[in-house]
């Protein structure tokens, strides 16, 4: 399945603008930045269009203004070299005004905190929806691990069950206070790698591949938990089946 969104640029008054996603793009009609004569394009179209005709695409009219010459523009001019766009908010997605104003909180904070709902409730969930694979790894890894202590010690359930009560509320704060936080360092941390060593033409498509939101890892995260939680019983029962 291909969680990555549509990217779109359109032209203005002999400039070029985007990437954007089709939320983005709508957002910029509703405010007039985009107008009916304006031309947009995406990959997949061979010419650009113009806005008006998308459908769907809320314009608002534009300015009286003196006939001139419509401008041909070639669609491989169309793909904006990285670094004029904002490569945040490209793998980032359509939720970016959200995280942009929790940063915003957060740099008052010197950059360290500020709450995030999702991350409080969902917790390993809110990790795998944003594709920060490596701190999902990292807690799946210490669950095992804490899982298969408890498991090899004997311990009782109502100790472990106790443990639980304890450490799952530090856990779920702590995401709500400094998720944002990780999320905007594995940002940057991607953007960094994929322009390093992506064609600058195609670094805002392949963010946008990277980035975003996939409910297909949710769903992997917890078939993992699964297996890993089986896996988990085979082994301790093992190692308890070699002790004298």
């Amino acid at each position: 399945m291909n969680d990555s969104p549509i990217l779109w640029w359109y032209a203005s008054g002999n400039q070029k603008y985007g990437p954007y996603t089709q939320t983005q793009l709508h957002e910029l009609a509703r405010s007039g930045d985009i107008r009916q004569d304006d031309l947009v394009w995406h990959q997949g179209l061979d010419n650009w269009v113009p806005a008006r005709s998308i459908e769907g695409l809320v314009v608002s009219p534009p300015p009286v203004m003196p006939q001139q010459e419509p401008e041909t523009v070639e669609p491989a001019e169309a793909q904006t070299p990285a670094a004029s766009v904002d490569l945040l908010a490209v793998f980032v997605g359509d939720n970016y005004a959200f995280y942009a104003r929790k940063w915003t909180v957060s740099d008052r904070f010197g950059g360290i905190f500020s709450w995030n709902w999702a991350a409080f409730f969902l917790g390993l969930f809110w990790l795998a929806y944003r594709k920060m694979y490596l701190y999902c790894g990292v807690v799946i890894a210490l669950a095992m691990l804490v899982t298969g202590i408890a498991q090899f010690l004997r311990l009782p359930p109502e100790t472990v069950q106790t443990w639980q009560l304890h450490v799952a509320p530090v856990f779920s704060m702590l995401l709500g206070l400094f998720g944002n936080r990780l999320y905007k360092e594995h940002a940057q941390r991607k953007i960094r790698q994929i322009t390093a060593t992506t064609d600058p033409q195609q670094a805002p498509l392949q963010l946008a591949r990277q980035g975003g939101a996939s409910m297909v890892s949710v769903l992997a995260v917890i078939a993992t938990l699964m297996m890993a939680s089986m896996l988990a019983s085979l082994l301790v029962a093992q190692l308890m089946a070699l002790k004298p």
